[in-house]
């Protein structure tokens, strides 16, 4: 997975599936939505299937998805 210099965190996430390039990921609010695997961080315990805690993702992909509002702060 890379690193990004420009990253986003979400706290609480949860993964319920997985392709070969992509990761549906449940963020705090019950938002789902599919994060390609290229997207999501080094730093990022969410990054395969069956995981929880914290998805973090580039800055670009976040904006790309509106999800930004559902970021940590």
């Amino acid at each position: 997975m890379p690193e990004f210099k420009d990253k986003v965190h979400f706290k609480n996430a949860r993964s319920t599936s997985s392709t070969e390039r992509a990761v549906y990921c449940i963020l705090e609010n019950d938002h789902g939505l599919w994060v390609p695997k290229s997207q999501i961080d080094d730093d990022s315990e969410v990054y395969d299937k069956y995981q929880e805690g914290e998805l973090v993702v580039s800055l670009w992909i976040a904006e790309e998805k509106e999800i930004l509002d559902y970021a940590s702060k």
